[in-house]
């Protein structure tokens, strides 16, 4: 089982920075309330909240299936190439 990996970027010195080999991330957005919370056990868990309030818990292939059936994803940008 791969571990999870995180790749950030220093707002000042604009350096990448590299973990890994992590149990669990938290990305909060903005502030503390909205966040997405990643956590590496049998399988890759997510817990998506807003305001506070879960509105995902579940696997990582359980968000993806729904994401896919929803078939709304914007299409402005290149998914297949995050990085453009």
């Amino acid at each position: 089982m791969k571990n999870l990996e995180i790749r950030s970027t220093n707002v000042l010195s604009k350096e990448n920075i590299y973990k890994k080999n992590l149990k669990e991330a938290i990305v909060f957005l903005r502030h503390s309330e909205d966040k997405i919370k990643v956590s590496n056990d049998e399988q890759v868990e997510l817990q998506i909240y807003d305001n506070g309030e879960p509105i995902f818990i579940g696997s990582k292939n359980e968000l993806f299936e729904i994401l896919k059936d929803a078939n709304r994803l914007p299409k402005l940008r290149n998914y297949n190439n995050p990085m453009k």
